[in-house]
């Protein structure tokens, strides 16, 4: 389910602040076969989904992080033209959260703390839905009013337009 895309392993991006759960998390990440990029700050994802052009297959941010929240970290990647499934990790979700999260298409709220197994399971999930048949996930025609998961075919997810 998990194999590489043309050769590429799949990628994983986390931003967490916490040395401990980035930590928990990146090790929980590598049992899968995956490469993770990790990260303590919304900042530095920005920086990464700007510069760095190798295509992203998930991304994990918590919701609460110091300069920049989860929230935001997604709606720029959304606006840079990323369309990869999001994991946005909460330790006191509500339902104004959701709905904001809701409204980033393809992105779950997991509330904190988690079980392991859940939790892998929902990568292994969000992993699954990434189309194998490309070599990376660029959002042709991505309305940023909804975003959402583009299949047709040629749709590139995890890079920009």
């Amino acid at each position: 389910m998990m194999t590489p895309l043309r050769g590429r392993p799949l990628r994983v991006v986390v931003a967490e602040a916490n040395d401990d759960l980035r930590n928990r998390l990146r090790w929980f990440l590598l049992q899968l076969p995956v490469e993770v990029t990790a990260a303590a700050s919304g900042g530095e994802i920005v920086m990464l989904l700007a510069h760095d052009d190798r295509p992203i297959d998930l991304l994990i941010t918590n919701v609460e992080l110091p300069w920049m929240s989860g929230i935001h970290v997604a709606l720029s990647a959304r606006h840079s033209g990323f369309a990869m499934p999001m994991i946005l990790l909460a330790a006191r979700p509500d339902a104004q959260l959701r709905d904001r999260v809701n409204s980033l298409g393809a992105a779950l709220l997991v509330d904190l703390p988690f079980r392991n197994e859940d939790f892998l399971s929902m990568v292994r999930e969000q992993l699954g839905s990434t189309p194998r048949e490309m070599e990376s996930a660029r959002k042709v025609g991505l309305d940023l009013s909804n975003p959402s998961i583009d299949s047709r075919p040629g749709a590139d997810h995890g890079r920009r337009c």
